[in-house]
């Protein structure tokens, strides 16, 4: 999954899912969904993220991300490392996002305020 700005790509995630409580997921309904990936899990399989973790820091772009994020290889990108959970905090998403930060930053706002 890559998400383009003005045609350039900016982050790539790698999410991974309990087969179990994902059954019949296809990379059509992740793809082509209308609304957040969060919104699919509760739509399609009744899975509400309640809440997530995340590590934040620096690495290099492999050979494998370069290509994919389209810059030089050993370029600064930042890693993001999530777990999402259920209610009584339940993983049910372990994601890994690169991002190049060259041109932009990462800002994430998870829940509602009040």
């Amino acid at each position: 999954n890559r998400l383009r700005l003005a045609g350039t790509p900016i982050i790539v995630d790698d999410i991974t899912v309990p087969a179990a409580r994902f059954a019949g997921l296809t990379e059509a309904q992740v793809r082509d969904r209308p609304s957040t990936i969060y919104n699919l899990y509760q739509e399609a399989f009744g899975i509400s993220v309640v809440r997530t973790n995340e590590r934040l820091r620096a690495t290099l772009a492999d050979a494998e991300f370069a290509a994919l994020l389209d810059v030089a290889r050993g370029a600064p990108l930042l890693q993001i490392r999530r777990v999402a959970q259920t209610y009584n905090d339940v993983p049910v998403e372990f994601r890994v996002s690169l991002v190049n930060t060259a041109h932009h930053e990462y800002w994430a706002e998870i829940g509602r305020a009040g």
